[in-house]
């Protein structure tokens, strides 16, 4: 067809005149027609009129006394399940009768519908003709329509129905929807219990319930609820042990285990009294507490008071101020002594929690030294970091082992300048990844290099054209005059500040090497910037390029190189410096840092003997 030919379309469609003349330029007097037609939807519209039809209809549906007219074509095309029964060579291949076991004539009639028309409306639909619509569903393969009860079942978890959904989760492997029941039910532990409901439900689903350590119910309403249960009918004693093993028993009063517990028989005598011995060696804060599970997330973003300290600020962002006394008169504080409550935080409710993380105030290089106690009641409180002795500076990052807080208290017991302690942020989460700490003092044990400025190490001393030369982990670009760390000889030293202490036993350096010269040198470290221990010594050695030195476990919050020769000049030359070593070093004669520790607890615990 050529470019003029009268038929061809330009750009797929054309214009054409009453008087059945072609012109493309008489748009006024002409009708617009597109060669790509779509008329899916009257297909649609006329395909739906066949729902419950018996016009063309070539199979019935028999439900009890009902009888169904259908479509093996319709059936087919929209439903694996059907679509293998009518090619399965089977009876029903031929017959013109299938009988369908079902409870919900009127669910099953929804499915069908949706199958002709696409169309289903949930509005006003009771929960449970919506899980019935999903059990079929599932058995018959209507995917498409699985998908949507499962999104409804999502924006439709309330307390009436939570037990129906619970189930079916359960069923039908439901992750996600499962994941937000059991996020309610953990929200809402004592009205769900509560519930008629809930005695109905099997005994999976209880376990699944009360196993958790986010269902926040009070102890005493689990067991009373477990109880009924359990005495709905005999089939259920089976479950009794499975049960009542999930009941914390250290947390109920002496009253209650001496009283139900003890007369309800659901328990073992020497259970009762190892709870009773529990709840008297351990402190309240110290027992196994229910409590929110939220992996990665800040508490402080759910509603949390200071409930002491002076300039109750926002805690949860980095305040911006212009000048270092608007900070100072606004940072969340106390004045340090020995009757101060410290600064006090009450989190919305009990969460689980690994990981604290604080910014001091830090506009200066001040110090402080502070301890942080955590409580369930704001009674009982149990020392958790103990950093009295040590100098801390800026950003405090705190792993412990996980447990149940509802409130924290910082107190401070030292500041280098005036007698206030402060803080700008506070951010406290369960982490999933946390660093490794000493069992017994919490203190991190690192596994790379903490000297770098994204861990907010400081160079107090030493001479450099770069600033964070030593800490900028860049060890490639240094000649004569600059990428180097130095100090005079005989005078000063190298010294490196951390914002906490650190338990290490190795350390890397390397020494500037761009001719043959070689240093001698030694390394104290301290935790107070006042007494130093001398924990590497090398002044009797030749000491050239890299340094990979390992000793026994040491608490540092500072350390300080000092160069006691250079066979080429006067000045003591560090280009790079890793606390620990980024390389591990090995040797077999070296203990690991637990076995020193453990060691070292050994000899001390025979001295005392």
């Amino acid at each position: 067809m050529s470019d003029n030919h009268i038929l061809r379309p330009d750009n797929k469609e054309f214009y054409l005149e009453r008087d059945e003349s072609c012109c493309s330029n008489s748009i006024d007097s002409s009708f617009f027609f597109e060669t790509e037609i779509d008329h899916s939807d009257k297909v649609i519209e006329n395909l739906s009129h066949l729902c419950f039809s018996k016009s063309l209809s070539d199979i019935t549906l028999s439900i009890g006394e009902t009888k169904i007219p259908a479509h093996k074509m319709v059936l087919a095309s929209r439903s694996d399940y059907f679509k293998n029964l009518f090619n399965s060579g089977m009876k029903e291949t031929v017959s013109c009768e299938i009988v369908l076991h079902e409870n919900n004539i009127h669910a099953f009639k929804i499915c069908l519908k949706y199958l002709y028309t696409g169309k289903i409306d949930f509005h006003l639909m009771p929960i449970d003709m919506a899980i019935d619509i999903f059990i079929i569903s599932n058995k018959y393969a209507f995917e498409d329509l699985e998908e949507l009860c499962t999104k409804y079942f999502k924006l439709n978890i309330e307390e009436k129905n939570i037990c129906s959904l619970l189930m079916v989760c359960l069923a039908y492997d439901l992750e996600e929807v499962e994941s937000l029941v059991l996020h309610y039910i953990d929200k809402h532990g004592n009205d769900i219990l509560n519930l008629s409901e809930f005695l109905d439900i099997p005994g999976q689903c209880v376990e699944n319930i009360i196993s958790r350590n986010s269902f926040l119910a009070d102890e005493e309403v689990i067991f009373i609820t477990i109880q009924k249960w359990l005495l709905v009918n005999k089939e259920r004693e089976s479950f009794k042990d499975t049960l009542t093993k999930h009941i914390r028993l250290p947390l109920l009063s002496i009253e209650c285990l001496f009283g139900p517990i003890r007369e309800s028989k659901l328990f073992k005598a020497d259970d009762i009294l190892d709870a009773i011995k529990e709840k008297y060696e351990k402190s309240y804060s110290n027992l196994n507490h229910r409590c929110f599970v939220r992996p990665e997330y800040d508490v402080m973003l759910s509603r949390y008071q200071i409930i002491s300290g002076d300039n109750s600020s926002k805690l949860t962002s980095l305040p911006s101020y212009s000048h270092k006394i608007e900070c100072e008169n606004k940072a969340t504080g106390h004045v340090i002594g020995i009757d101060s409550e410290g600064i006090v935080i009450e989190f919305s409710n009990k969460y689980l929690i690994n990981n604290i993380t604080f910014r001091l105030l830090d506009y200066d290089q001040r110090y402080f030294s502070y301890h942080i106690e955590v409580s369930i009641d704001g009674k009982d409180w149990v020392k958790l970091i103990d950093y009295d002795k040590y100098n801390c500076m800026g950003v405090q990052n705190l792993f412990f082992t996980q447990r149940a807080v509802k409130f924290v208290r910082i107190r401070g017991t030292k500041a280098s300048i005036l007698n206030l302690f402060q803080i700008l942020t506070f951010h406290a989460l369960y982490t999933l990844n946390p660093r490794k700490v000493d069992p017994i003092t919490n203190i991190v044990i690192p596994k790379k290099s903490i000297a770098t400025t994204k861990e907010n190490a400081l160079v107090l001393e030493g001479v450099s054209r770069t600033r964070d030369a030593l800490l900028n982990g860049n060890y490639d670009d240094y000649d004569w005059d600059n990428g180097y760390t130095c100090h005079q000889l005989g005078s000063g030293s190298i010294t490196i500040a951390f914002p906490q202490p650190y338990l290490v036993s190795t350390m890397r350096l390397l020494l500037w090497d761009r001719d043959d010269r070689y240093y001698s040198y030694y390394i104290e470290s301290s935790i107070n910037g006042k007494v130093w221990k001398r924990i590497v010594d090398k002044t009797t050695e030749e000491c050239r390029s890299w340094q990979n030195l390992q000793f026994e476990p040491e608490i540092v919050s500072y350390v300080k190189i000092v160069g006691t020769y250079n066979s080429a000049n006067e000045v003591f030359h560090c280009v790079h410096f890793e606390c620990p070593s980024n390389i591990e070093i090995k040797n077999e004669e070296t203990e690991t840092i637990e076995e020193s520790i453990s060691f070292s607890e050994d000899k001390n615990n025979t001295n005392k003997t």
